[in-house]
């Protein structure tokens, strides 16, 4: 393993989306194999040929991918809000003060209450981002103007659950 990580993954690549980690995972996978041909020090077969007397003891590949992402349990603030890392996540309003599991992978955030899934977000690894959606038009990072309630004249960064509950300023 170190020396794959250290020929392959240093400078560790970069990649911005699923398509891209597809990418990489198959430039690696090739030169793995290309890699099997080289005969370590102090050995006499080379690494395919040491792989097939091995694999005959390796049981088969579990019919899932394990999940890899973060798994961290949370509270759900009053407002219908979550903080992950440094950033707030939105869930609908009949979550808050419930414990949640929220489970990240690369690139998304995902909430679940028991076994369902509730919210799901792009993730988002700059500090302060706030990831809201709305119930009814999947829209993400909105402002919503509660001028009728609070009298004031400027529109205010929204709560969800003003977006939730059919607020009249909506």
């Amino acid at each position: 393993m170190g020396y794959a990580r250290r020929t392959y993954l240093v400078p560790l690549p970069q990649v911005a989306s699923r398509a891209g980690l597809q990418a990489l995972n198959a430039e690696l996978r090739a030169r793995c194999r290309e890699d099997q041909q080289r005969v370590m020090a102090g050995q006499t077969a080379s690494l395919a040929e040491r792989l097939a007397v091995e694999q005959a003891y390796l049981g088969p590949l579990p019919a899932h991918a394990p999940d890899v992402g973060l798994v961290r349990e949370v509270v759900v603030r009053s407002t219908g809000q979550v903080r992950f890392e440094a950033n707030v996540s939105s869930v609908p309003i009949q979550y808050a003060y419930r414990r949640l599991v929220l489970k990240a992978d690369p690139f998304d955030v995902r909430l679940y209450a028991d076994d369902t899934l509730v919210a799901t977000h792009p993730r988002s690894y700059a500090q302060g981002d706030v990831r809201e959606t709305s119930g009814r038009t999947g829209a993400t990072t909105y402002r919503c103007c509660w001028r009728s309630r609070s009298r004031s004249p400027s529109p205010r960064r929204c709560a969800t659950p003003c977006r939730q509950v059919s607020c009249p300023a909506c």
